[in-house]
């Protein structure tokens, strides 16, 4: 008789799950799923993917590369306000020790005229960030 009743409440178990799984079941069927994205768009869509991930990639090797050059300043300089400007200011790419190098020297011991364009915008960089950052009294403008 035991068994008869743990058959009954396993079958009345079954049927209810059953009573409301089929509901679930037809209602996904008939639920109409967004059409596919075309092969071109779904390239689209990765390429995009892959250049936010190749932007996310370099902010963090620029990141990188102004806190270097910052704790590199900071080491020098000691003037939180002075070494913000400068890296805010100085052309990316270069380094403090860089930096100084090209404001120390004249034009002439840097061979500016002979210089590449791209490496001539460096060196006026460099200068405009000096004179942004510090006026000729040897105070810090900010």
């Amino acid at each position: 008789m035991e068994k008869k009743n743990q058959i009954k409440i396993t079958s009345l178990i079954i049927a209810a799950l059953f009573a409301v799984i089929a509901p679930c079941a037809i209602y996904a069927a008939e639920a109409q799923l967004p059409p596919a994205m075309p092969l071109e768009k779904q390239e689209k869509v990765q390429q995009l993917h892959n250049q936010i991930r190749a932007l996310e990639f370099l902010r963090t090797v620029v990141d990188a590369d102004s806190m270097k050059k910052k704790g590199q300043c900071m080491q020098a300089i000691g003037s939180k306000s002075f070494c913000d400007c400068v890296i805010d200011n100085s052309p990316s790419g270069i380094n403090f020790v860089d930096y100084v190098a090209l404001v120390a020297a004249t034009k002439e011991e840097l061979k500016y005229e002979a210089l590449p364009e791209s490496d001539k915008g460096m060196v006026d960089k460099a200068r405009l960030a000096r004179d942004k950052c510090v006026n000729w009294n040897g105070k810090l403008t900010n």
